[in-house]
């Protein structure tokens, strides 16, 4: 009876280990809207992949440290639930791919996430926390949590509904992309190794970047920036000198463009960049932005 009652625990532990294993398993999930004929997905890592396309249809791959390309076709109009399950997968592409929802919560190796142009109105990356760069631009997100990404080098958030984007705790950053949002605050005093930031077609009234000390290119057009508060930017830029790139600043579209004294910048060794004449049609001029913006940053 003693045992029995050992073998008998020791199968209920070689149970539950398994169970655990596969609760653990990096599996990632995303929903498709109906109207989506054909995904396209990239992957990078090593080992064995296994994709079902929610159609009753799987693929099992073998990927060894080199990009690969999958792509799916459907023959009729439903949502689908596609699933990722691999092991060693850092990165991953799925954009334009009219997705209503992402979960890669489970995959804790992930270093880099490209899912722009989609239609997610929520993102979940805080169990994420090796990632690297997160480019989530051009989608529906009203919410966007990056606190436990202290490893992120890259953010690109931009064309979204965000009212909010705390990044203090991503002092790794060097570049912000957080263009055509509804922010009315953007704090980056924290990022100290921010290179690039684009913040412009917001509702932005003051920016403070006397922290970044390494800032190169700054992009804050069409925000509320009134002349006092360019001048105040112009003030808290730094004056340090790259040997082998220049510093720019584009302040085109702010109430203040024309009337701010762009020499304060310019004594620093900065390029202001912004049209005397300001367009008459202003919605037709933030369009051209955005235009820039995507290319920029997909």
């Amino acid at each position: 009876m003693q045992k029995i009652f050992f073998q008998t625990i020791a199968l209920l532990i070689l149970l539950t280990a398994t169970s655990g294993n596969a609760f653990c398993q990096a599996v990632m999930t995303m929903t498709t809207d109906p109207n989506t004929k054909e995904v396209k997905i990239t992957l990078f890592g090593s080992g064995t992949v296994t994709i079902d396309w929610g159609d009753g249809k799987n693929d099992n791959f073998e990927i060894s440290d080199s990009i690969s390309y999958y792509n799916h076709t459907y023959s009729d109009s439903f949502v689908r639930t596609i699933t990722i399950i691999g092991e060693n997968i850092i990165f991953m592409d799925c954009r334009w791919n009219k997705l209503i929802s992402l979960d890669v919560s489970k995959n804790l190796s992930l270093k880099r996430l490209a899912c722009p142009s989609n239609q997610l109105t929520s993102l979940d990356v805080s169990k994420n926390t090796a990632l690297e760069g997160l480019y989530c631009g051009d989608n529906k997100l009203t919410n966007l949590d990056v606190s436990k990404n202290t490893t992120l080098k890259a953010l690109s958030c931009f064309s979204n509904k965000l009212k909010n984007l705390d990044v203090s705790n991503n002092t790794e950053l060097i570049h912000l992309s957080c263009s055509w949002n509804q922010l009315e605050n953007l704090d980056i005093s924290k990022n100290v190794k921010l290179v690039e930031l684009y913040c412009g077609i917001n509702n932005l009234t003051h920016l403070n970047v006397s922290e970044n000390t390494v800032l190169q290119g700054l992009h804050c057009v069409s925000n509320n920036f009134s002349e006092t508060a360019l001048n105040a930017l112009f003030e808290t830029l730094h004056n340090i000198i790259f040997e082998d790139c220049g510093k720019i600043i584009f302040i085109d579209g702010n109430q203040g463009t024309n009337q701010c004294d762009k020499t304060i910048a310019e004594k620093k060794g900065w390029e202001v960049i912004f049209c005397i004449d300001k367009p008459k049609n202003h919605t037709k001029s933030k369009q051209s932005n955005k235009s820039k913006f995507r290319q920029k940053n997909r």
